[in-house]
């Protein structure tokens, strides 16, 4: 696949934003697919081209500059000609170029993906306050012609007015954070070059020295630390010398850090590996960012990939790593006494504090995160010449084909965020058929279908448990799905609490079932109700839900109080497979019966799976598998959401 990432700055720039792009491009890099990087010549050494751990890098030059942007008129030529090239478009903003990217892209028939870091606010000053209003036009411009909007987290979409008009678009995904290995040589070094001293209590704090990441309120707090641990002392990595767009704010803060001495050292920006033996080094770091510019921080997570828990500002996103693991505390934003309270408990005792930070680092791995992106973009992209019918009508029998194949095209523009349980697997068949990407986990109570489904890789991991009672722990889902599943279970209330323990708030669960036509509106009922046999004819009905193992063939109205009875909210639901089409699936039950033959005998459904045997198959069931929605439909296909609050499992 051939991507292009736009963004104002890039490495060796210095910001979360380009340290995010720059992981990101790499990883999707590293996975094989053509990257490209359109971004400023903002330092004019730079090379107008490179390539950089298979990353192509692309500079325009900067003709001037407004506050924290740049003009480069060269941009735009560059990315009509790049975006032409390209399948996918991905911008990152905030990026006053972001609006006419977009432009272009859609012009030229391409997908956008928007990649949004953070509302923009800059300081006080006329010159910034007309920067902000550009800025936030040209996100207006970009996000309407964007077809999926990429956020750090729910947390922050919900408490941002901007992004929650697009809530259809959005899809959150973690940041890409990684770490470069130190051994006990390479810290023992960065210790002697710093002169640590074994008795000293060092907290750390990484960042660019800019106003939005709330510099003063550590440095104020730190006196009332050193009252009750005398050797205390900041060691601040990151740019703080001629930050642009930052001198004011640094002129500001200068006679604070003064005062401090000793206890408050600057170390700039240091290499990767002695990042590592930083955040090694310190007792606990402090994320202290006091407004909606800063909507994540990295820094948390390579804080707690270290092993050293973290103490972070209550604001929206920047709140949800330490919330996720418990690896430290959070403050309310600009509080600097707070602050100093926090730092003074987590000193005494650091160990109760590590929290459990492994899901949230699993989810940060940069290849994960390239997989979610990479998933996106395919969904976006025309779809490939993937016969989603015959890929099941070569395996099954027909009937099962119809309801089948229409729900895999359903799944086609849904996203699923990773990790996704799939509830009721069965042999993998659906799953191996309708997603290009392996399922995180599928659960089933039988060991046959889980034996089967090994053989199909269609899961990274399988699961034999009965629905009712998960092996899983509270929250570890992003997304879940159940395929014509639901209607089988007897005991659906714990199944559907259980889906909604594991499952994170805000997590889509995605099922399909057959609905109350199912049964009203069987062919051969209705032929024997015409002849006045209408005993018979609820009898037949009745044996066919036996037959199909239907426990619950429900509307809308009962799965919704159901739903929300298990801690969902039902999103959307409809319906589908009309009336004719449920015919020849009901009538293939019939028709169907000669391959248990096979089955029997060879574990197939099918003595020859080609084409010449079933064309004319083929040729009378495809008419009946449009994925569309249809009021009279026999199935209904629903998205329900897993409400905000934690649910804990009950016994």
């Amino acid at each position: 696949m051939r991507i292009l990432i736009t963004l104002t700055y890039y490495r060796p720039h210095y910001s979360g934003l380009t340290i995010y792009a720059e992981r990101q491009a790499r990883a999707l890099a590293a996975r094989g697919h053509e990257v490209t990087v359109l971004t400023s010549r903002f330092d004019p050494n730079l090379p107008a081209e490179e390539v950089r751990h298979g990353v192509r890098i692309i500079r325009p030059r900067v003709w001037f500059r407004i506050s924290k942007g740049v003009i480069m008129p060269g941009m735009w030529i560059q990315t009509w000609k790049l975006a032409r090239e390209a399948d996918v478009v991905n911008l990152h903003a905030p990026q006053l170029d972001a609006a006419l990217a977009a432009l272009f892209a859609r012009l030229l028939g391409k997908p956008v993906v928007l990649t949004y870091q953070c509302d923009m606010q800059l300081p006080h000053g006329l010159v910034n306050r007309l920067a902000n209003i550009v800025s936030n036009l040209a996100n207006q411009i970009t996000a309407r012609l964007s077809h999926v909007i990429v956020c750090l987290t729910r947390d922050y979409v919900e408490h941002s007015p901007f992004l929650k008009s697009f809530q259809p678009k959005i899809q959150a995904i973690h940041p890409p954070v990684v770490m470069e290995p130190a051994t006990q040589a390479d810290e023992a070094a960065f210790h002697r070059r710093l002169g640590l001293k074994p008795d000293e209590r060092i907290i750390g704090m990484a960042a660019r020295l800019a106003t939005e990441k709330g510099v003063e309120v550590l440095a104020r707090a730190l006196p009332q630390v050193i009252k009750k641990f005398p050797t205390a002392r900041v060691l601040f990595v990151g740019p703080y010398q001629n930050v642009f767009g930052e001198e004011d704010y640094a002129a500001s803060l200068q006679p604070l850090i003064d005062r401090l001495g000793k206890a408050w050292t600057f170390l700039g920006v240091i290499s990767p590996v002695d990042m590592t033996a930083f955040f090694r080094t310190c007792e606990v770091t402090v994320l202290p960012s006091v407004n909606k510019t800063e909507a994540y921080g990295m820094v948390q997570v390579e804080s707690m990939r270290c092993g050293t828990p973290v103490i972070a500002s209550d604001l929206p996103g920047i709140r949800v790593p330490v919330q996720q693991t418990g690896s430290g505390l959070i403050f309310p934003a600009g509080d600097s006494q707070a602050l100093a309270e926090a730092l003074i408990q987590v000193l005494s005792d650091p160990e109760a504090y590590r929290g459990q930070p492994e899901k949230l680092l699993r989810l940060s791995e940069p290849d994960h995160v390239a997989l979610e992106y990479e998933k996106i973009f395919e969904n976006l992209l025309p779809a490939k010449e993937r016969d989603l019918l015959w890929l099941h009508l070569r395996d099954l029998p027909y009937f099962r084909c119809i309801s089948r194949t229409v729900e895999a095209k359903f799944f086609q523009d849904l996203p699923l965020p990773a990790p996704t349980l799939d509830v009721g697997c069965g042999d993998g068949h659906f799953a191996s058929v309708t997603f290009e990407h392996p399922i995180d986990v599928g659960l089933d109570p039988w060991s046959g279908p889980i034996h089967e489904a090994k053989t199909r890789r269609a899961y990274r991991s399988l699961v034999q448990a009965d629905g009712g009672k998960m092996p899983i722990p509270d929250g570890y889902f992003a997304s879940a799905l159940s395929n014509s599943v639901l209607e089988h279970i007897p005991h659906i209330d714990s199944v559907l609490a259980e889906a909604a323990r594991v499952l994170q708030p805000g997590a889509p669960f995605i099922f399909s079932v057959p609905n109350p036509a199912y049964l009203t509106e069987l062919s051969i009922a209705a032929i024997f109700k015409r002849l006045g046999l209408k005993r018979l004819a609820e009898r037949y009905t009745e044996w066919f839900r036996v037959m199909s193992r239907v426990e619950h063939a429900d509307g809308p109205e009962v799965w919704e109080a159901r739903l929300q009875q298990a801690g969902f909210e039902l999103e959307r639901c409809w319906h589908y497979l009309p009336p004719n089409a449920f015919h020849m699936l009901e009538w293939g039950h019939f028709f169907g019966a000669p391959s248990l033959l096979p089955h029997a005998l060879i574990g197939r459904w099918l003595w020859a799976p080609a084409r010449w045997n079933l064309w004319l198959t083929d040729k009378l069931v495809r008419p009946y598998t449009e994925a569309k929605e249809d009021a009279d439909g026999t199935f209904t296909f629903y998205i329900a959401r897993r409400k905000g609050q934690h649910l804990e499992r009950t016994i």
